[in-house]
């Protein structure tokens, strides 16, 4: 099914199915330096930039070479003691539900590749639990961190300097990297060449069923490409994946579903960190965020 995803691409048809059929979104990114307008397709939901590929490339590059990083510490820095304590718990309770679940896919001492790894908090717990890491991070900031910090990760900064090596991984980990490229068809085409023929896809998205976390997506992050459960759905078996989970969830209380509980899930956050021995996560339709195990279709496979 869809066949020349990115022929398709460019002459606008959306990404996931094919369709030609579209609605205007009234939301706007101007994070890039220019107003990037997107559009809905009416057959899978799947959201898009209004604007092609080639053009959004230079804004995209620039944006990410000269600003992600420290608008990226802006968003993640409040002043303000209880926002600190609420991100510092946050993100050890996203990285432990994270770690926990991903690792249900792995064996002793199996390989893996995070893609745009940031900092490092995810894949610090699998190389401190002697699993064979390595990153992918193209910011030169946080590559810096991550390899001072982390001298048994091997560090790459591009898809094309870790393919020149010719390694093959056991898990590539995309923890809210995918509606960050401007073409996600051959990223993921990309990726799949550095899977073994055993191994496992794990991708994590906003889940776009909620209005409010579509509009924060679009207005709030660099984000270009957007979906929901089916559309994620369509998308990922076109591509010639198996999908082996793919499910919404949440690791708090989203403000979208229960604004009113604001001080509640701050609360929830600092209880779940200090007895996060278990999984402090909901599985429910409107989850926030969608998490996907993909594996090769080796039946489909035209490569």
């Amino acid at each position: 099914m869809n066949s020349g995803l990115q022929e398709d691409l460019d002459k606008g048809d959306c990404i996931s199915c094919g369709g030609s059929t579209f609605e205007s979104l009234p939301y706007k990114n101007d994070l890039m330096g220019v107003d990037i307008s997107f559009k809905r397709c009416c057959s899978c939901g799947t959201i898009c930039p209004a604007m092609e590929p080639t053009a959004l490339d230079e804004y995209v590059t620039r944006y990410y070479t000269t600003k992600y990083h420290d608008s990226f510490l802006q968003r993640t820095s409040k002043k303000d003691i209880l926002s600190k304590c609420y991100r510092f718990f946050a993100r050890i309770v996203s990285t432990g539900c994270e770690y926990r679940f991903i690792k249900k896919f792995l064996t002793e001492g199996s390989s893996m590749l995070e893609i745009g790894a940031s900092d490092g908090s995810l894949i610090e717990r699998f190389s401190n639990k002697g699993f064979d890491c390595s990153i992918i991070e193209p910011d030169e900031k946080f590559h810096k961190q991550v390899s001072e910090k982390l001298v048994k990760v091997q560090a790459y900064r591009s898809i094309e300097e870790l393919g020149s090596r010719k390694r093959k991984f056991d898990m590539i980990v995309l923890v809210h990297v995918l509606e960050h490229v401007t073409r996600p068809t051959l990223f993921l085409k990309d990726i799949k060449r550095l899977l073994r023929t055993d191994g496992k896809l794990y991708i994590e998205l906003p889940n776009i069923v909620h209005e409010g976390i579509l509009k924060d997506s679009i207005v709030d992050h660099p984000h270009l490409y957007h979906w929901n459960l089916d559309g994620a759905k369509i998308f990922f078996k076109s591509l010639g994946f198996n999908i082996e989970h793919l499910e919404p969830y949440s690791t708090r209380i989203s403000p979208y579903d229960r604004p009113r509980f604001a001080s509640i899930r701050k609360i929830y956050y600092f209880l779940a960190a200090f007895f996060f021995m278990k999984d402090y996560y909901f599985i429910k339709s409107n989850g926030h965020m969608l998490r996907a195990v993909l594996s090769i279709n080796s039946a489909n496979e035209n490569e």
